[in-house]
């Protein structure tokens, strides 16, 4: 009866290494693009996927054992590659971020011109200055709108940046990434 089982069961593997690799890329270039927060616990996941690659890899050499070769070095592969790609997004975004925030920048020099004073509120820049208030290219899943602070004569217009990084600008100034 064993006999008859096991010759009539198909051995299939649900996963591959090709399936594993475009499944692995794709999840860590969503995770690594993405600066929503919630986000954090998956980016510790990559981050332990390529730890855990390493020192594979090394025993692997060490051991010559293909197979774990083949399987750490794919993965890093793979987990390297996402962070490439990821960081070429990330930077996009923050660009054109700045881009849109210096649309803002100039209808707040309208603003200021035209009142004597900044805006309460990037609100009041519309229906005159901006056909809307643009928001930051930087979320994935999430839109993160433009933080806007005034002061008498100056004001901070700021967006979440790269890996948890602020960007911001003053009226008298460029733009400025830090904590």
């Amino acid at each position: 009866m064993t006999d008859v089982l096991q010759s009539v069961q198909v051995k299939q593997r649900w996963w591959s290494w090709p399936k594993i690799a475009v499944a692995t890329f794709a999840f860590a270039v969503l995770v690594l693009v993405g600066l929503e927060p919630e986000l954090f616990v998956m980016t510790a996941i990559t981050g332990v996927v390529a730890m855990v690659a390493v020192p594979a890899l090394l025993f692997g050499l060490l051991g010559s054992r293909r197979g774990v070769v083949l399987w750490s070095g794919g993965t890093l592969a793979v987990v390297l590659g996402a962070f490439m790609v990821a960081a070429r997004i990330a930077n996009r975004q923050q660009v054109l971020s700045m881009e849109r925030g210096d649309t803002i920048a100039a209808a707040l020099a309208r603003y200021h011109e035209r009142e004597g004073s900044y805006p309460d509120a990037l609100a009041e820049l519309v229906p005159v200055d901006l056909k809307a208030v643009p928001i930051s290219a930087m979320g994935v899943f999430h839109d993160y709108p433009f933080r806007y602070s005034r002061g008498t004569e100056n004001y901070v217009l700021s967006f979440p940046s790269i890996v948890f990084l602020v960007a911001h600008r003053r009226a008298d100034g460029n733009w400025r990434v830090d904590d």
